[in-house]
């Protein structure tokens, strides 16, 4: 998508971020002015009134041993608490990214997670607490009943 907005091959492109800021910022250098013209984030937000919609998963096998449940369940909290981290000292974001290395991430730049970080609307939820927006995403595909892929 990129190298079809820098080409102008295409007026107009989906895309995530931080792809999206990546581009912009390319487009700049070259002379290109690209624009936002909808955040597909607040137009589901208007269309189901829920804030989020679920953009990647982790699933673990229900008879998965006690100690890789408690593993995860220990990692997860400390993705939660590196993005609070993150979402509280947004300049802590590039030293984060430049300690681990943008190119390891695969990502453009620190500088480029920065900009793009509030538009990413990155969350770490248990399924259980996101339920109503797991559902209004499933069914877009004719899942009517997560309960039972959902831990209680």
């Amino acid at each position: 998508m990129q190298l079809q907005l820098l080409t102008k091959a295409m007026d107009i492109g989906l895309m995530a971020e931080p792809a999206l800021s990546a581009t912009i910022a390319k487009a700049k250098t070259q002379g290109i002015t690209l624009s936002i013209v909808a955040d597909v984030q607040e137009s589901w937000k208007t269309a189901t009134g829920l804030d989020n919609y679920p953009q990647a998963g982790l699933f673990i096998k229900k008879d998965a041993t006690k100690e890789v449940k408690n593993s995860v369940k220990a990692r997860f909290i400390e993705i939660q608490e590196f993005l609070a981290s993150m979402n509280s000292n947004p300049d802590s974001i590039v030293s984060s990214v430049e300690e681990v290395g943008a190119q390891r991430l695969g990502i453009a730049s620190a500088a480029i997670i920065k900009t793009a970080w509030d538009r990413m609307n990155v969350e770490a939820v248990l399924a259980k607490d996101a339920k109503d927006e797991i559902q209004a995403f499933m069914d877009l595909f004719g899942m009517s009943d997560i309960s039972e892929y959902i831990d209680k």
